[in-house]
């Protein structure tokens, strides 16, 4: 399996699922703090702030798949050779059977060509 370098968007979006992870992390423990101490509106607010940070981190995470799939799809359409990179099979399509495409019959005269009558 070969891995590939990191984009400046993926490193940036791993940054950010770092940093509010971090963040949401403090918040967590500042809920916990508000509640042993009895202060409702405390804990609503280390609440509201905890979820902000993760859901900044679900759309970082979101962020950095799209990011992977896009590069992977990239990497998917060129083949590295001993003469460079060039174009992979797929990227100007695959010779696919003609049964594929509904030549049944053509394909079978192909196949099995009639040399004779038959009884």
């Amino acid at each position: 399996m070969s891995t590939r370098a990191l984009t400046a968007a993926e490193i940036k979006n791993l940054g950010i699922i770092r940093d509010h992870l971090a963040e949401a992390s403090q918040h967590h423990r500042a809920a916990v703090d508000a509640h042993d101490a009895a202060d409702d509106r405390a804990v609503a607010r280390a609440h509201r702030r905890l979820g902000r940070c993760l859901d900044v981190a679900v759309r970082a995470c979101r962020a950095l798949s799209a990011e992977g799939a896009a590069k992977d799809i990239e990497n998917s359409q060129s083949a590295q050779t001993s003469a460079g990179t060039s174009t992979g099979t797929s990227a100007d399509g695959r010779f696919s059977h003609p049964l594929m495409h509904g030549d049944i019959a053509g394909w079978l005269g192909r196949a099995f060509p009639r040399t004779g009558a038959h009884r």
